[in-house]
């Protein structure tokens, strides 16, 4: 959470001034370079976690395809991670399935009463 709140906090400087304190060319491009530091943190993160969760959930008797997907967006989250040497439809397809896997995860929790 505290990435998060740091992301939150580097949009908002870049939106919003400070009164009294000007933004230099330089003084902006350290903080946009701490955004996107800060976002590839967050998206390797997500990478671990998904892949952990892979794991875990193979032993659970989840739906037999809830594991090979969270595997698949934890990869493409590892991938998305560095944008600069991919393409745009990949970045926006790391996005997608984290999107798609968190649903699919919703609704096998929703689906399984205890």
């Amino acid at each position: 959470m505290t990435l998060v709140g740091l992301v939150v906090v580097i949009t908002g400087r870049l939106v919003y001034p400070v009164i009294g304190i000007a933004m230099s060319d330089d003084s902006t491009a350290l903080i946009v370079s701490m955004l996107y530091g800060t976002l590839h943190c967050l998206q390797l993160f997500a990478a671990v976690g998904l892949i952990a969760l892979g794991f875990a959930l193979r032993d659970e008797g989840v739906w037999s395809r809830l594991p090979v997907a969270s595997f698949g967006a934890g990869g493409l989250q590892i991938l998305g991670a560095f944008p600069w040497p991919t393409p745009a439809w990949l970045n926006v397809t790391a996005t997608a399935a984290l999107l798609f896997w968190t649903i699919a995860v919703g609704l096998w929790l929703r689906t399984t009463r205890p």
